[in-house]
């Protein structure tokens, strides 16, 4: 086919006022998206609150970007998920909460799992997860069960918690509508 490898590089770094984009970066099978985020950036869409329009990037840079540039993270918050091309992915140790939207909606995501660290004590709408249509397991490491903000998580998907926290998971509020879909997990 002799098709041209088609790399994007999108630079943003200096617009200082810049805290959203209102439109969605698509991914395509000829290349990646790269994207350099200003430290203003908190991912709102349009004034109309925060959404992943850079799920479909591969990689994110700038200040609040994680260390292996696929999150956007402002104190211990993570807003945005670069989704393409994974199909595992474990969110960085230092995220406290997972924001309402950080994961949205990729038409090009194979993500089947995903893992959320120890130290998460709040998920906010984590139903956007399984708008990544692939995802199978949600690996959820803390002992104590995040606050939840939890809606319509289909059957399908499994949930491993630590094995001595099952029933904490499956008595607690928010949670005990997933008690059939709740597994204990050594990790």
């Amino acid at each position: 086919d002799g098709g041209t490898n088609l790399d994007l590089k999108i630079d943003l770094r200096y617009n200082k006022k810049l805290q959203g984009i209102d439109s969605s970066l698509w991914s395509y099978d000829e290349g990646k998206i790269s994207i350099y985020l200003p430290e203003t950036y908190i991912g709102k869409n349009g004034g109309r609150g925060p959404y992943n329009n850079l799920r479909d990037c591969n990689q994110i840079f700038g200040k609040h970007a994680s260390a292996d540039n696929r999150c956007w993270i402002i104190n211990g918050k993570l807003m945005v998920v670069a989704l393409a091309d994974l199909t595992e992915y474990t969110i960085p140790n230092d995220v406290t909460s997972i924001e309402w939207g950080a994961f949205g909606k990729s038409n090009y995501s194979y993500l089947t799992s995903v893992t959320i660290p120890n130290n998460v004590i709040s998920i906010s709408e984590p139903y956007r997860f399984y708008y990544t249509e692939a995802l199978e397991k949600i690996y959820c490491k803390p002992n104590t069960p995040p606050n939840l903000d939890w809606r319509d998580i289909p059957s399908s998907i499994k949930i491993y918690v630590p094995t001595k926290s099952v029933n904490a998971y499956k008595t607690a509020e928010d949670w005990e509508e997933y008690a059939d879909q709740i597994f204990g997990y050594d990790f």
